[in-house]
């Protein structure tokens, strides 16, 4: 999977480990921005943007992410995708698919398609 390069726009990326450090490394990361830009926004909470750069980051990331999304679908087809994620958050042990659904979403993924491919592999890995 490639990366989106997001030092063009002059942001930051902020990896906290808790809230007490997510406030930490976002005060750090403003005292560097400031030197160089007036104002700032915070895209998804971890990526700290410049206001100029902001709204053409935002729009490039999506472009990014689309395109990704599409060749990992072209790649892998929906079926392959959904069954990773189910094993990702572990839903046949915990049989509940929310967290799966919300995040194929942006794949085009149907809770129904989801709940499909669970049932079909239910035995297989309980």
């Amino acid at each position: 999977m490639k990366k989106f390069d997001i030092s063009k726009y002059w942001a930051f990326f902020i990896l906290p480990t808790d809230e007490k450090d997510l406030k930490k490394e976002k005060e750090k990361a403003e005292k560097i921005l400031w030197k160089k830009f007036d104002k700032f926004k915070f895209f998804n909470n971890y990526v700290l943007v410049p206001s100029i750069t902001f709204e053409q980051f935002k729009k490039d990331y999506e472009d990014f992410n689309k395109k990704e999304i599409k060749e990992e679908l072209d790649k892998l087809g929906k079926r392959k995708i959904i069954k990773q994620e189910l094993l990702n958050y572990e839903c046949y042990f915990s049989e509940n698919i929310d967290e799966v659904v919300s995040n194929l979403k942006e794949y085009w993924i149907t809770k129904k398609e989801i709940i499909k491919v669970f049932q079909e592999n239910y035995d297989k890995y309980c």
